[in-house]
């Protein structure tokens, strides 16, 4: 009777207290987000919040009118929500407290999820570990991870209820995950193989011989979707990789794929303060040994390993040749699985075999002391948010190798782990926590910071002036000004500033993501005059920066000085173009 009614009791509590994270997490995360003032990992955000606009307009995925090439389906739709039934300003704050929202609700599934593994305390743990993670300072960028975090959770817990009982539910229920995971970003391909992988070391944790045919309806329903996929985009003249089609064409190499693998696998350990990665270590080689009783908890560390694998292998792949750091963002998914392996080893009464241990910490270890001191940088702020504190460490102490420092605080952790007496466990959880929620509060100051200095690098401090002074068509006129930023100026001000509707480059300027340009040049007279032919009314009005003048009347400039803003002269016209055909 008393046990019955404490059971009871036990449901609401623990009802209460993660809604009382959720909402506390939700209020931090909006208030670090709102703190973002600009667009600054250009061209992504914008490129994704122009495709957001043009599909609730009606428009496809387009970007000033044209084709822009596939990045995604179902981040634009959801952030182009807010962005089109707004003005520029309101629309990006209800994007960014959308986007805390979506990063904040992965917790929910990691809850449900760990409540059939383990006691409700636990799953709130992995569920409140869910919610300090650096990561989510992205709730104030315009990116598909603030989207994907929840999904990839959410296509996680599908394929372990797969692996558990193959029904024809749980297999479509696994089959529309993944097609939400492609949608909201192209790389979840990835996710396909390691399912397979799963289903593998699901066998191999159990001890029998794989029987593959109960997942017969869900193989073919990825193989009949990737058909009509491959059918449709190569029809169109279309790369199957859509925007992303130059990863397929790169060349790689296997030697620095293998060592950027490493790299990632050790920023795994980075990413979740070591202790839960090597929690999740120590689970998974007793399920190798048939030491794990749990149906579900094996499904669960198969899911985990495959999926652990798979990231860290395209991640690497993909960074070994086209970015050359850290890309952590790509890996923030497999944050909650790490999570809810930690608070099932500490519900299991924290067992820390000799040998198990030592090895899981040594290697650990080692993996955080191979990692190179170039990925420290300050090139990690948009890619590492982890790493921001040691980039910021080594520039107040130059000549400071803080690999020194990382290795002390993860020798630190490894030493806690080993000799923290079992009643104590919980300290674990606390320094894990500690460590990631100052992390966390660093990296959105930092991000804050370097939105505000692109702002006013890029634009000023009032980016829609544009559309304050134009009433008609605007062209953006850009000459490589700063061009280190790969055309930023062009796209953060027609982020801001819906009058632009067309981009005219001169002397071969270069804007990188899918911006339609037209190539002009600047004649001796001030007329701009196209290279190609178009049937598109002249523009009203031109943007240019220092030094391009065009025949027409000043009406305004930005705030920062750099941009200047025309009233274009008509008859004749200032803008001039070969008659078609």
């Amino acid at each position: 009777m008393n046990s019955s009614s404490g059971r009871r009791r036990s449901l609401p509590v623990a009802g209460i207290v993660l809604g009382a994270l959720l909402a506390g997490s939700l209020a931090l995360r909006s208030w670090a987000a709102l703190a973002v003032v600009s667009p600054w990992m250009s061209p992504d955000e914008e490129s994704y919040a122009a495709l957001g606009r043009s599909l609730w307009h009606g428009d496809g995925l387009s970007v000033l009118g044209h084709h822009g090439g596939y990045l995604s389906l179902f981040y634009p739709l959801v952030v182009g929500l807010p962005l089109s039934l707004s003005g520029p300003h309101l629309g990006y704050d209800l994007a960014k407290v959308l986007q805390a929202g979506l990063m904040t609700a992965a917790a929910v599934p990691v809850y449900l999820w760990s409540r059939s593994l383990m006691p409700r305390a636990y799953a709130l743990l992995a569920a409140a570990l869910t919610l300090t993670l650096p990561g989510l300072a992205f709730s104030g960028f315009l990116m598909t991870e603030t989207l994907f975090y929840l999904v990839f959770v959410l296509t996680a817990w599908a394929m372990a209820a797969t692996l558990v009982s193959p029904t024809l539910r749980n297999q479509a229920l696994l089959f529309g995950a993944l097609v939400l995971a492609v949608g909201t970003r192209l790389q979840a391909v990835v996710l396909v193989p390691a399912f397979v992988l799963a289903v593998a070391l699901r066998f191999a944790f159990d001890r029998r011989r794989g029987d593959v045919r109960a997942l017969a309806p869900f193989l073919v329903g990825v193989a009949l979707l990737t058909g009509v996929w491959l059918v449709f985009t190569l029809a169109s003249g279309r790369s199957p990789l859509g925007a992303y089609g130059v990863v397929g064409s790169a060349s790689y190499s296997v030697g620095a794929a293998l060592r950027f693998m490493l790299y990632h696998l050790a920023d795994v350990v980075l990413l979740v303060a070591l202790v839960p990665a090597v929690a999740l270590a120590i689970l998974v080689v007793d399920a190798a040994r048939g030491r794990e009783a749990s149906d579900r908890a094996r499904a669960f560390l198969a899911v985990g390993v495959a999926l652990t694998a798979a990231l860290v292998a395209e991640v690497g792949l993909f960074t070994s040749q086209l970015l050359g750091r850290l890309g952590e963002r790509y890996l923030l998914g497999l944050a909650p699985l790490l999570f809810m392996a930690f608070a099932l080893w500490l519900s299991r009464g924290a067992p820390r075999p000799r040998v198990t241990t030592a090895a899981a910490l040594v290697v650990a270890l080692a993996l955080l002391a191979i990692l190179p001191v170039r990925f420290f940088s300050e090139a990690a702020e948009p890619d590492a948010f982890s790493v921001i504190p040691l980039y910021h460490l080594s520039a107040a102490y130059p000549g400071t190798d803080v690999r020194v420092f990382l290795f002390a605080v993860a020798v630190d952790l490894a030493l806690l782990f080993l000799l923290v007496p079992r009643r104590y466990a919980w300290t674990l959880a606390a320094a894990t926590a500690s460590l990631l929620i100052a992390t966390s509060v660093y990296a959105s100051r930092v991000v804050a910071d370097q939105a505000r200095g692109f702002e006013s690098v890029m634009v000023g401090s009032q980016p829609a002036w544009i559309d304050r002074y134009a009433d008609g068509p605007v062209a953006f006129v850009y000459a490589n000004e700063l061009s280190w930023s790969g055309g930023s100026p062009v796209w953060v001000n027609e982020f801001w500033n819906r009058r632009i509707d067309r981009v005219y480059v001169l002397n071969g300027a270069v804007v990188d993501g899918p911006m339609p340009v037209s190539g002009a040049t600047l004649q001796a007279d001030h007329t701009l005059s196209l290279d190609h032919a178009t049937t598109t009314p002249p523009p009203s009005f031109a943007v240019t920066g220092p030094g391009v003048v065009p025949l027409g009347t000043r009406i305004a400039a930005s705030a920062n000085g750099v941009w200047t803003l025309w009233r274009l002269r008509s008859n004749p016209p200032a803008v001039t173009a070969p008659p078609p055909g």
